[in-house]
């Protein structure tokens, strides 16, 4: 997507990411894979590319947004949690990094003991926790493995930010690059100004010079 090369083609896979991937994440109840998404299309390499993101018709922008608003973090991910209460049960893939803060807050929220005891309103929010991701491991997908597409998907490259800011720049250059310093330009017409006012002096010398010689 950042690649410079190809604009209408770029633009076809910019739809391509936004429609099929989301559609079909969100269909599987891959919510882990949704929030990659969510976080690669709001990356600052990916996010800045507006023009880019222009050439896309609205309907493929509004999936992108139901996305978003599915994995947002607001109200402590109110959206994605009333998802999963109500889910039937079928296989899903739940986000972790949820569950993953719910259990450090729990650990850093409640002590171990309370009166020599052990605490075990605390063991009982844990448990609550790791129940909620233990139920959906119960169920798999009925997928087969299929080869090569497996080992491709498990191998995938990936790029350092900075080289991904590197062609996000070469996909569409910051405006001010674009544009003329105004200060190189006021230099240059200064340049230009004092260059035309010591011709006409020299001129003016030639002048008198040829006068004096004259007379």
């Amino acid at each position: 997507m950042c690649s410079p090369n190809n604009s209408k083609k770029k633009n076809k896979e910019v739809k391509l990411a936004e429609t099929h991937p989301n559609q079909h994440v969100r269909q599987l109840n891959n919510f882990h894979t949704l929030m990659g998404f969510v976080v690669g299309f709001n990356s600052c390499s990916v996010a800045r590319l507006r023009h880019t993101f222009a050439d896309v018709d609205e309907q493929h922008t509004r999936l992108m947004k139901q996305a978003e608003e599915v994995m947002s973090p607001t109200g402590s991910y109110k959206s994605y949690r009333h998802i999963m209460q109500n889910m039937p049960s079928c296989p899903a893939l739940p986000y972790l990094g949820v569950y993953l803060t719910d259990l450090t807050f729990i650990e850093d929220g409640n002590v171990n003991e309370v009166n020599g005891m052990i605490n075990f309103e605390k063991r009982t929010l844990v448990h609550k926790t790791i129940s909620l991701v233990q139920q959906h491991q119960q169920l798999s997908y009925p997928f087969p493995c299929v080869e090569p597409l497996h080992t491709f998907l498990a191998e995938l490259p990936t790029l350092l930010e900075d080289h991904l800011y590197k062609l996000s720049l070469r996909r569409e250059p910051r405006a001010d690059a674009l544009q003329p310093q105004a200060g190189a330009g006021a230099a240059a017409g200064r340049s230009v100004s004092a260059s035309t006012l010591d011709s006409k002096k020299e001129k003016e010398k030639k002048k008198k010079k040829d006068k004096s010689s004259h007379k």
